[in-house]
């Protein structure tokens, strides 16, 4: 279903109790064959609360050709109810106007039922965004090619790019970027080429997070002109320091709220840039703008109808009007693919969102005209995924919800929206798979600081979430968000540092990693971000024993707990190091019942066997782990020590080059040592 409602609420095909009846309309029937009466399934029926710039939406029928849309108008008078839909033999609107609606509408169709059923490589890709690691992108192919793929070329968008399948890329600066993706495969002793593009959206991370949004009006359609009006939806709401308005014509604009004047008919790609926190968080959100208005004497336009009986097909019709004979029809379909018919069918590789456009050109070239819509297009296996948000007895005014997809015990893909100001979320389109689901306040909501982000299951653990098998729509996966409890303050401190244990990213700060403490009785008393030099710290702390977490979904974490008393209140240097299985901690002040200290590797550069000195306090098993340079284990073994000694490892069997060896004991202490191999 899909809906546009200009104060930005998700309206649900159910209704919640707590909204008052009074602003509740329900409009519903059903879609049959004029022949012989039988349902028409997955049909589109739009709706309309007075004109679009209200609410529209479009719902589609069941197998029983039932449709049924359920609208809160938030107390907005409803004059009239436009529900329309279209012909498939003709493809001819049938539509009827309700006057003056009650609260429940009714609106049949009978239509005509069209009974005729509906490149060797494609290029395609999705990005997510590294949570740990601001301006950094992760970029996954999923290109399809009747023969193996033999090339990847990328094309990041600020002029340079990659020739690797699955590139990491990190950024200058936060922005909307295209990036593009050319392969190449054999096919029938031809080169088979095909590129696709997408707009990528990079933001800096961290917990002050800025999200730049709009929406517009159109005032007036006359002569030469069509006069929109824009407003800013930007949050969090307060801390915006400035505005940047593109409006995709050659004109800009610094105010918070403009109004723009086109001469140009077609659609317009707008774009707002906020910047906030003075200048530490920017973000970037572009919309397409149709304008139906502009001088001209043709004007481009069409409408489109998906197909019934065949997933990802949809039919395109043509409705442009000139005044003189129109020459040709060159339509661009959003995927890097097009067609130069007048009413072309078009089939998509995957399900989502296109912005398809149609260029005509009439009266010898002397007129051209483009028209671009937002095309949706769905499987029928695609599922939906929502529930509410709860702290406390209310719903969360404002937040962000997390979907992450689980295979094999691995996180494969991240989703995330918006909730809504009634505390939902809704993820659509979910594949069949597993998912674990997290929540949590925005920084411009009342709740934030004072909750936890939390998992479905209500634990701030992944570890301990709950995994949705989703393998049908799903609405009511509810998260009740963990409050962080007050404590009355005190002398105490807690406080250290995180960085990444990867080879590639060795000793560099963990940036905006979730750090959360917990007292004696397992309630929270504080959640904190690493900042940009990976350090964290709780302070005013009551004399207790407190638990420390750091939290990264799909990574292992073992808290630990640290002691404060009247003759040691505060402990300050307290090391995690993360890599990409687990967080652990590592060398620090923090001492270890088992091990006194550890020498370096000697001789460094080694040859065949290296060597070090391990004080031991108290008997222990040692573990001894060599990774090479990408962070691959190669050598692990078990020691039984029960005094000081020299260890000694054989190596002969490692090539010449730089390794990692950790040394880990009983109580996962670690010492991480680093040598040369001749």
């Amino acid at each position: 279903m899909k809906k546009s409602f200009l104060l930005l609420f998700t309206l649900l095909l159910f209704g919640f109790s707590f909204l008052q009846a009074q602003d509740i309309i329900t409009v519903s029937g059903t879609v049959t064959n004029e022949l012989n009466g039988d349902p028409v399934a997955n049909h589109d029926v739009n709706i309309m609360l007075n004109d679009s710039t209200v609410y529209s939406s479009t719902v589609a029928t069941n197998l029983n050709g039932f449709y049924m849309d359920t609208i809160n108008t938030m107390g907005i008078s409803v004059t009239s109810i436009y529900i329309f839909t279209n012909d498939l033999c003709t493809y001819g609107i049938h539509d009827t106007l309700i006057q003056s609606p009650g609260s429940q509408v009714y609106a049949d169709f009978e239509i005509c039922v069209d009974s005729t059923p509906g490149s060797e490589c494609q290029a395609d890709f999705y990005y997510i965004d590294d949570s740990l690691a601001n301006l950094t992108v992760q970029f996954f192919d999923q290109s399809t090619s009747v023969n193996p793929i033999t090339s990847w070329s990328w094309s990041f968008g600020d002029g340079t790019g990659s020739g690797e399948q699955y590139p990491v890329h990190t950024y200058g600066s936060a922005g909307t970027y295209n990036v593009c993706l050319t392969i190449e495969s054999e096919y029938a002793g031809a080169m088979c080429t095909d590129t696709y593009c997408m707009d990528v959206v990079v933001q800096n991370g961290g917990g002050n997070d800025c999200f730049a949004d709009f929406y517009y009006t159109i005032d007036s359609v006359g002569g030469d002109y069509t006069v929109i009006h824009f407003y800013d939806l930007s949050t969090p709401l307060g801390s915006i320091d400035s505005w940047y308005w593109d409006f995709g014509d050659g004109n800009t604009s610094t105010e918070q709220n403009p109004v723009h004047a086109y001469n140009i008919s077609g659609y317009a790609d707008v774009c707002l840039t906020i910047t906030s926190d003075s200048g530490s968080c920017t973000s970037t959100e572009c919309m397409i703008v149709q304008l139906p208005g502009g001088g001209g004497d043709c004007q481009a336009d069409f409408y489109y109808i998906e197909d019934s009986t065949a997933n990802l097909t949809v039919h395109f019709f043509d409705q442009s009007i000139s005044a003189n004979p129109i020459t040709s029809w060159s339509w661009s379909f959003g995927d890097g693919s097009g067609s130069a018919e007048q009413n072309p069918v078009h089939t998509f590789n995957a399900s989502g969102e296109y912005y398809v456009c149609l260029t005509i050109t009439a009266d010898s070239g002397f007129c051209t005209s483009t028209y671009c819509e937002l095309v949706y297009v769905q499987l029928e296996d695609d599922l939906y995924l929502g529930g509410n948000v709860f702290a406390d007895i209310y719903q969360l005014d404002h937040g962000f919800a997390y979907a992450y997809k689980e295979e094999n015990g691995v996180i494969t893909d991240v989703y995330s929206e918006m909730i809504d100001t009634l505390g939902y979320y809704l993820f659509y389109p979910m594949a069949e798979a597993g998912y674990y689901v997290k929540a949590e306040p925005s920084p411009s909501s009342s709740y934030f600081s004072t909750y936890m982000p939390t998992y479905y299951g209500d634990v701030a653990s992944w570890a301990d979430a709950i995994l949705i098998n989703l393998d049908d729509n799903l609405y009511t996966a509810d998260i009740n968000l963990i409050p962080v409890v007050q404590t009355v303050s005190g002398p105490g401190m807690i406080a250290g540092n995180i960085t990444h244990g990867t080879a590639e990213k060795a000793n560099t700060p963990a940036v905006d990693v979730q750090i959360m403490l917990a007292n004696e009785q397992g309630e929270f008393v504080g959640l904190t971000y690493s900042d940009d030099e990976g350090k964290f710290e709780f302070t005013s702390l009551p004399i207790e024993t407190y638990a420390l977490f750091a939290e990264v979904t799909g990574i292992n974490m073992t808290p630990k707990d640290f002691s404060l008393t009247d003759n040691t209140p505060e402990i300050n240097d307290i090391s995690m190091i993360m890599n990409s299985e687990e967080i652990y901690f590592g060398p620090n002040g923090i001492e270890s019942i088992y091990i006194d200290d550890v020498s370096n590797v000697y001789p460094n550069p080694i040859s065949n066997k290296l060597k070090l000195d391990i004080g031991i306090k108290n008997p222990t098993k040692i573990t001894v782990k060599i990774y090479n340079q990408m962070g691959q284990l190669l050598i692990m073994d078990q020691f039984s020590m029960g005094s000081t000694q020299t260890l000694e490892v054989n190596t002969s069997e490692l090539h010449s080059g730089m390794y990692f060896l950790e040394i880990i004991a009983d109580d996962n202490y670690r010492v991480a040592r680093k040598f040369i191999k001749q």
